[in-house]
């Protein structure tokens, strides 16, 4: 008889949470399938239902936590009142104390190991869904005439790409002068790739400043 698909989500989920609970203790290089199979208490061959390898659960394990994440963004994402810059204004300002528990313990086990599988997987994946989520209200800002771009998702990219270059850079080299270089730069981007109004950069300019200190 086929499984319910009511259960077989259901166990699915609660493999990825046992995972992401001993990625976290242990790290994701030094847990292994066999770990997972004790803490969930069911065989490899049962695994294998849901999971054809232990990638393949790092990926799950790091959509669950991106779409955690993404929860706090839904109210913004769908006010219809906000304009497409006032989104992404909104999502900048968007408090740390908003967080999931589980970004907090995703940040701070990270924080203490060097870069990591999970890591450069976290980076990967999350960096492709907010272009997708920013790609989104460039679109929606195109379609209302508030924003002037023909690639709304070419332009998320470059603007997911600039931020991140930006943050290390500004991380490598902390002096005034370079910080002041790296936002000029990504307002600049901002600014082109969006066709953005004058007061708006501004405001936009003040965040990012505000980010990087």
């Amino acid at each position: 008889m086929p499984r319910p698909n009511t259960n077989f989500e259901s166990k699915k989920q609660e493999l990825i949470e046992i995972a992401f609970e001993l990625f976290m203790k242990k790290g994701y290089e030094d847990t292994t399938i066999t770990d997972i199979l004790k803490a969930a208490m069911i065989s490899k061959g049962a695994m294998y239902h849901y999971f054809d390898k232990k990638e393949d659960i790092l990926d799950a394990v790091i959509n669950y936590i991106i779409a955690l994440d993404e929860k706090r963004y839904e109210p913004i994402l769908k006010d219809t009142n906000i304009s497409a810059i006032g989104k992404i204004i909104k999502m900048l300002k968007s408090s740390d104390s908003d967080v999931p528990k589980e970004i907090r313990v995703a940040r701070e086990q990270l924080s203490k190991r060097s870069i990591s599988i999970f890591d450069y997987r976290s980076r990967e994946l999350s960096n492709k869904r907010t272009a997708e989520v920013l790609a989104k209200i460039i679109a929606d800002g195109v379609a209302s005439g508030e924003l002037k771009t023909a690639y709304p998702k070419e332009t998320a990219q470059l603007i997911i790409s600039s931020a991140n270059n930006i943050h290390e850079n500004a991380i490598e080299n902390p002096t005034p002068e370079n910080i002041k270089k790296q936002v000029d730069y990504f307002i600049w981007v901002l600014s082109t790739g969006l066709g953005i109004e004058q007061e708006q950069i501004e405001e936009l300019k003040n965040l990012v400043v505000s980010q990087l200190k």
